[in-house]
């Protein structure tokens, strides 16, 4: 198992979540991802979090065409937007460091904790005063 956390852009959502579900084992998968109070720290836009144990397998699934899963017989999940997030995945590890300002990427870190994932990607959580 490795940890895996994604950083996707309010705008690559649909996609994101359509990726989810295409390399998961239900529609739930795109649960995962969701805007909550997530801000890119350089630019102020919202981003959806999420963060996992994934059999180290998953990450090969990414680099491989993608298929439509057995269960997904109903046809539910847009494989375009699927393939249009896996082009936009941006593989990172622990060498250099993501970019936060990067509207067109999602964020794919592997192997490090997640908030040190969103301290290094410049993520924070909106806080409202007063």
């Amino acid at each position: 198992m490795i940890r895996i956390t994604l950083i996707c852009p309010e705008p690559l959502l649909a996609e994101g979540r359509a990726l989810l579900m295409a390399l998961g084992t239900g529609p739930q998968d795109a649960d995962a991802l969701h805007l909550s109070d997530w801000r890119n720290g350089t630019t102020g836009a919202a981003v959806a979090v999420a963060s996992s144990e994934m059999p180290e397998d998953w990450l090969l699934q990414l680099s491989a065409p993608l298929q439509r899963p057995d269960w997904d017989s109903a046809a539910q999940i847009d494989m375009q937007a699927a393939a249009r997030a896996q082009a936009a995945l941006h593989l990172w590890d622990e060498t250099g460091h993501p970019s936060p300002t990067d509207a067109q990427a999602i964020i794919l870190a592997k192997g490090l904790a997640p908030r040190r994932v969103l301290e290094l990607a410049l993520v924070s959580q909106n806080t409202l005063e007063g």
